[in-house]
């Protein structure tokens, strides 16, 4: 899946609990709060960063126990594409998904995002089942 996931792509049924584990990392505390209490009812474990230092060291801590980085594109340290591409050069298999509320107003967002999959702020729960669902399908 590549770019925003719109309503026609979503499915009435709930992800099976399939014990994965999601690194979420967004800067904005209540965000991170709303992402985890959807994830957490879709099954998930989480581990949380709200910057990209301390999501590398739970990478490091975690290893490849890691199934999804959800995160957000800006950072206030960094961005989330930077994290990915350091994230993905350890586990090159790692599935990512982005979240931004840039991707209308921002240019480089617009073009890191190009053939990523990702969700525009605000999204429902029922948008985040959906694109998790394409992002960890098999391939």
């Amino acid at each position: 899946m590549a770019g925003p996931v719109g309503a026609s792509s979503l499915s009435t049924s709930r992800i099976p609990s399939i014990g994965g584990t999601v690194l979420l990392v967004d800067d904005e505390p209540w965000v991170r709060l709303l992402i985890r209490r959807m994830l957490t009812y879709l099954g998930f474990s989480l581990l949380e960063a709200s910057t990209l230092a301390q999501a590398m060291g739970l990478a490091d801590q975690h290893g490849d126990t890691i199934d999804l980085l959800l995160t957000d594109v800006v950072l206030a340290d960094r961005s989330g594409f930077e994290l990915a591409h350091r994230l993905l050069r350890r586990q090159p298999n790692l599935k990512v998904l982005y979240v931004t509320g840039h991707a209308e107003e921002s240019a480089a967002v617009r073009d890191g995002l190009r053939g990523a999959p990702y969700l525009s702020k605000p999204f429902r729960s029922d948008e985040l089942e959906a694109s998790l669902r394409q992002v960890l399908s098999p391939s």
